[in-house]
């Protein structure tokens, strides 16, 4: 029992240090219990594993941590909320495409935290019955558009449920946008021209009147030329600025955790600690700025009695 609960806080201690590399905030307070994870403000709440628990669940819990750290560091609730469409399958496909945003950071910033965001993915996926669809007529539009961003951003296959939904739509959809998602990834630490990119989905998929507030477009047709390029060339240098800061994300992330309550010694463990491997090269758009090369630790890869978002 007593080594149940040094696992335990070997893990605790693991997840909370990764989140705080992850989310940039050093004094967030990580809790665990029971019930969904959360982060507001200072706070966030993981659950923690259950013993026995598989690796691919262990996986997907690790991309639930990792996907709220992410939130809270590259994602502007208030810029969200202000930008939002009000209903309807604009409303879904506009929550799903920033999603889509985040996600392909994490992943670009470090492999491991990818792997554990596909897991969680393919967990929500399942959980929602994406791969019981038969036909795109009764398949979540929304849903599907941002498995299509997200495959398009990271360059990587999509689990297989997430999979199933976006090949029901695939077709549609590369019809109605076509070249329109030509150079997103220049876009992907600025939330705000990804919002540009998310309206232009929109407007191709025929859902514009369900967007709401064109307040937004119209000041912009009425500004000045003169006062658009000088705000165009100072959110140009602000985006520069962030992308160099997110540059040594993945220089400080502890790497993700995973233990078995029943076989695995903790002095194995914390050994295990100990080691530490750089992941592979990704292959990255040129003209994307390349976070240095990072020690990525892994505390152990056991955590599980059977191989099992």
């Amino acid at each position: 029992m007593a080594q149940d609960e040094d696992q335990i806080e070997v893990f605790k201690q693991a997840v909370t240090a990764t989140m705080r590399a992850i989310s940039g905030n050093d004094e967030l307070l990580v809790s665990f219990g029971r019930g969904k994870p959360y982060i507001q403000g200072n706070r966030a709440r993981i659950p923690l594993p259950e013993k026995g628990i598989s690796e691919t669940e262990l996986a997907a819990l690790r991309g639930n941590s990792d996907r709220i750290a992410l939130e809270q560091r590259f994602h502007d609730d208030s810029l969200h909320q202000k930008n939002r469409p009000e209903s309807g399958i604009a409303q879904e496909l506009y929550d799903c495409v920033e999603r889509a945003r985040v996600a392909a950071i994490g992943g670009y910033l470090m492999k491991g935290v990818g792997e554990n965001l596909n897991a969680q993915l393919e967990q929500y996926a399942q959980l929602s019955n994406f791969h019981t669809f038969l036909d795109p007529e009764s398949a979540p539009l929304g849903e599907a558009v941002g498995l299509y961003v997200r495959e398009k951003l990271t360059g990587e296959p999509l689990p297989p449920s997430a999979r199933h939904l976006l090949d029901l739509w695939r077709g549609y959809i590369e019809e109605k946008v076509g070249n329109d998602l030509d150079g997103m990834e220049d876009q992907l630490f600025d939330q705000s021209g990804f919002v540009d990119i998310t309206r232009r989905l929109i407007r191709d998929l025929g859902l514009s009147d369900q967007w709401g507030d064109q307040s937004n477009e119209s000041d912009s047709e009425d500004q000045d030329p003169e006062e658009q390029e000088m705000e165009s060339e100072a959110g140009d240098e602000a985006s520069e600025q962030e992308m160099e800061g997110e540059s040594d994300v993945s220089d400080a992330i502890e790497g993700d955790v995973a233990m078995d309550m029943d076989a695995m010694e903790l002095a194995e463990m914390e050994a295990e600690a100990d080691e530490a491997g750089a992941p592979p090269d990704m292959e990255l758009p040129k003209n994307w700025m390349r976070p240095r090369e990072t020690d990525y630790k892994v505390f152990t890869t056991a955590f599980d009695d059977s191989d099992g978002r």
